[in-house]
């Protein structure tokens, strides 16, 4: 858990050092070049990722001590998110295609390294036979190496294609070696059947529409505002989307951790699962307090991360999405913990999915009457108001499980 959590803390610290860093060297409309670039390369990681990181995390944990099925299954879901990696070319072609996007070829095209590192990537595989770090050992340089870089050479509106760059090869470059070092491991690949790759492609299949739906309202909502709007309204949406996403990260990281032993409880003693999970949603009013200072000190925030460019357009992003860290909190417990592992997996699927459709209409409906980037922000807050309120109403139905062992904390 230690280097998971430091691979995190190396994530949180590029989003949270990197960003203004870019804001301020680019300006809006370059920063939101950028952002709507890296928007597309992460769909696509989405689509090349398809429900591996869930199943394949679990097949490869089941059969860790088998050297040989290890390869095979290794080497069928590697096959696999390759033929995806086609498809995603495919996509992208496509979306260079399209004339409003003509002036961000370029960036597009640089940015989509980040697919291909997430293609090479193989954090499921280390999960699961728990060699993560390996992982944050590949991951964790490579990350601080493209912050310096960004740090020393990216300086004006300029050096965007630059900036892409640095913000795309690290993962690229992690991909090369955790790659290498899981060859090494099981003493190289195997040509898989086709059988086999098609069983894996059902398997995760279905996962991947709840994981492209947690992911895809944010980058989705990115590359609309950046399509509708513009790049500076996409430089507003994705300036405030990301110091969402740094919180969204630090509570990923506190449910990831309670995840296995929610897990385990669940099947063995469902009372006490339960109980750990209220216990846990006691802390989720904290969140309060990040919740008040964005909507109560919204320009001096935006002043403060992003610069003078951006107060107009950050500062009302701040306030409509102050709402959002209390949500994730009880969503956290509620959504992650208690309905994935309590027989409400099939209901949370569903609610990922329509929360995430109901976030676009949302968008696409607004922006005729406000901004572009404010209607976006709309959309993402009624998604996590979905997922709170479904999540914590499956909570209450199963109240009379509701005992009081002893304390778990």
């Amino acid at each position: 858990m230690t280097w998971l959590a430091s691979i995190q803390a190396a994530n949180l610290l590029a989003t949270i050092v990197a960003i203004p860093l870019l804001s301020r060297a680019l300006l809006p409309v370059g920063f939101g070049d950028v952002m709507f670039a890296l928007a597309v390369a992460t769909f696509l990681s989405l689509i090349c990722d398809y429900g591996f990181g869930w199943s394949g995390l679990q097949t490869a944990a089941k059969h860790r001590d088998d050297p040989l099925v290890l390869k095979r299954v290794f080497s069928a879901i590697m096959a696999a998110k390759l033929l995806l990696l086609l498809l995603c070319a495919a996509l992208t072609a496509a979306i260079l295609a399209v004339p409003s996007v003509h002036a961000n070829r370029q960036l597009i095209a640089i940015a989509s390294l980040s697919t291909v590192g997430s293609v090479l990537m193989p954090s499921w595989y280390l999960q699961g036979i728990e060699r993560i770090h390996v992982l944050a050992c590949a991951l964790i340089p490579a990350r601080l190496a493209g912050l310096i870089a960004i740090l020393a050479f990216v300086r004006s509106p300029d050096d965007a294609a630059l900036a892409t760059f640095l913000m795309a090869f690290p993962p690229l470059l992690a991909g090369v070696v955790a790659l290498a070092f899981v060859r090494r491991s099981l003493n190289g690949f195997l040509r898989p059947a086709t059988a086999e790759i098609l069983a894996h492609l059902k398997q995760g299949g279905s996962i991947f529409l709840s994981t492209l739906s947690m992911g895809a309202y944010t980058t989705a909502l990115t590359i609309i505002v950046g399509a509708l709007g513009g790049p500076v309204s996409a430089g507003y949406y994705a300036a405030a989307e990301r110091c969402l996403a740094a919180l969204k990260a630090v509570l990923g990281t506190v449910a990831q951790a309670a995840l296995p032993r929610v897990a385990h409880l669940s099947s063995t003693e469902p009372q006490r699962g339960i109980e750990l999970i209220r216990q846990l949603a006691r802390y989720a009013p904290l969140l309060l307090v990040p919740s008040a200072i964005a909507f109560l000190c919204a320009r001096q925030l935006a002043w403060l991360i992003f610069g003078d460019d951006f107060v107009a357009g950050v500062a009302p992003l701040f306030r409509i999405l102050a709402p959002i860290p209390i949500l994730l909190a009880f969503s956290a417990c509620f959504a992650n913990l208690y309905m994935f592992n309590y027989g409400w997996r099939r209901c949370w699927s569903r609610m990922l999915l329509i929360s995430s459709a109901l976030s676009i209409v949302s968008m696409i409906l607004l922006h005729l009457v406000i901004p572009v980037e404010q209607a976006a922000a709309a959309g993402a807050l009624a998604a996590e108001a979905v997922v709170c309120l479904v999540s914590s109403l499956a909570f209450l139905k199963d109240r009379p499980r509701w005992r009081r062992p002893a304390s778990l904390l």
